[in-house]
């Protein structure tokens, strides 16, 4: 039958259908693949090497025949004590050599990790208070009853509710306001006897309520917001536990009383004034930072820190109920828990 000429005009799809059935080798073609993969991978390999030789002039054998030697040599050399590059030697060459003042740096350093050792003996006492006048007029009894009975120590003052040094103190900051007196004419001597006769002697320093001080630098004192001074219900002034220049005067007299022979250093009055128009009172820029629990907890922990140093037990009276209530607490700003972690004892007032 004659081809018509119009059939080569369309796409035979069913001849080239047949072509492509052909069948081909498939594990031929994937040992191809496999060469070829392999000659490119030797080739990049050559490569390499050749551009590392040109780098290096040793050729890579070598290389590897001197490295071996080299690890053996080491071996042998750190085995005899004999490297050139000793550890010691790199140590000497690294680190530069310490100076006098750093070596003097150091050795403070280490001592300040020396855990501190306490020498102060605890002694379980059964005390009493005692006044300026009973010790002018009744020492012999006091010392008897101490003698014929289980007391076996003394709380004695030495910075009165009135703000005044119960004898003739030698500490400048007391001596430049004339806060001290000659109540007790021969303290030194008197303590020294109660020592003797193994009476533990306990100073009684009142603290933020000093009628005196407020008097004498008006500065330190509690303040009104128009100005004037606070006076509490009895009206006497108080100092403000704010300024730190307080503190140092309250620590001065407290060091003092350590060095004529006192054991333990008692603080009163280690808080705020809880008396009226106490809301009126402008405490100064530091309590808009600072709570009154966290100022009496600073100075608590300030004191401590410093007269522990002298050898004496530190203890503070404290109001029975801040231990249950918080309100109070904030008032007077005795914090009992955290009060407790800078003292010896504490001692709370019942009544």
């Amino acid at each position: 039958m004659r081809k018509n000429k119009m059939d080569d005009m369309y796409i035979s799809y069913e001849k080239t259908y047949r072509r492509n059935r052909r069948p081909s080798n498939t594990i031929f073609n994937i040992i191809v693949v496999i060469l070829l993969a392999t000659s490119i991978g030797v080739s990049t390999y050559h490569v390499v090497r050749l551009q590392m030789s040109q780098n290096n002039p040793v050729d890579s054998q070598s290389n590897d025949i001197e490295y071996k030697e080299q690890d053996e040599n080491n071996s042998e050399n750190n085995n005899s004590g004999e490297d050139l590059f000793s550890q010691e030697d790199l140590i000497k060459e690294v680190t530069p050599p310490i100076t006098d003042e750093e070596a003097d740096d150091e050795e403070s350093n280490n001592s300040d990790l020396v855990e501190e050792v306490d020498l102060r003996e605890p002694v379980v006492v059964k005390g009493i208070y005692v006044t300026s006048a009973a010790i002018r007029n009744k020492r012999e009894q006091l010392i008897e009853l101490a003698d014929t009975t289980e007391i076996n120590a003394m709380v004695i003052d030495v910075k009165d509710d009135n703000g005044r040094i119960t004898y003739n103190m030698d500490s400048p900051k007391a001596h430049e306001i004339d806060a001290t007196t000659n109540t007790i004419p021969d303290m030194e001597d008197f303590i020294k006897t109660l020592r003797e006769k193994n009476i533990y002697p306990i100073a009684r320093i009142v603290v933020f309520k000093d009628p005196y001080l407020a008097e004498q630098k008006k500065e330190l004192a509690l303040k009104n917001k128009d100005g004037s001074l606070y006076r509490d219900n009895n009206g006497e002034g108080w100092i403000n536990p704010y300024n730190k220049e307080v503190w140092d005067y309250i620590i001065e007299v407290s060091a003092k009383a350590a060095e004529i022979g006192f054991m333990e250093i008692q603080f009163d009055y280690i808080r705020f004034s809880t008396g009226r128009g106490m809301s009126e009172v402008d405490f100064g820029p530091l309590a808009e930072e600072k709570t009154k629990e966290d100022i009496i907890l600073e100075f608590t922990r300030y004191a401590y820190e410093s007269l522990k140093p002298l050898g004496v037990f530190v203890s503070a009276d404290v109001y029975g109920t801040i231990i249950s209530s918080s309100i109070d607490a904030g008032l007077v700003g005795q914090n009992y828990v955290e009060m407790a972690r800078y003292l010896d004892y504490i001692c709370p007032m019942i009544y």
